[in-house]
């Protein structure tokens, strides 16, 4: 009989036959299940361990920031403070050249810098520039002129 199932002695054989290797089978497959999940906890575990370290990286720089703000802060008051002392500095010194006399201010003039004395007769009255620059090198007085004529 074709298309029947199979009878007799044989047939038993066949059922334990397959019988044992569907079991199998089914266990191969549910080995594997459990090896795909315990494969997939692993690499959550370590994109979680990932994910902590790049955080506790990201507090450091974000920490290293803050110290680096708060130096430039430093830095920039710092140097706020020694401009603020130069500026002083300087305008008493032009106190102190505007007191002096022409002639006793030429010779030290002479002795610095061009741009120096650019600046200095810069912060001084016109008025005054007008009687110190005669009592200059002519070589210096010519220079220096060019300088002042040169707006910074």
């Amino acid at each position: 009989m074709a298309g029947s199932a199979q009878t007799g002695p044989g047939a038993a054989d066949a059922a334990q036959t397959s019988a044992p290797l569907c079991r199998t089978a089914g266990k191969e497959a549910g080995a594997e299940r459990v090896h795909g999940r315990t494969k997939k906890k692993a690499r959550e575990k370590k994109l979680d361990q990932r994910a902590k370290e790049l955080d506790a990286v990201k507090k450091e720089v974000d920490g290293k920031l803050e110290q680096i703000a708060a130096l430039q802060k430093d830095v920039e008051e710092k140097l706020a403070a020694i401009k603020q002392e130069q500026d002083a500095s300087f305008k008493n010194l032009i106190k102190v050249y505007s007191a002096m006399s022409p002639s006793k201010l030429g010779p030290l003039l002479n002795l610095m810098t061009d741009d120096n004395v650019a600046k200095v007769l810069r912060a001084m009255k016109a008025e005054q520039v007008a009687l110190i620059m005669p009592k200059l090198d002519s070589e210096k007085a010519v220079k220096v002129s060019r300088l002042l004529g040169r707006f910074e």
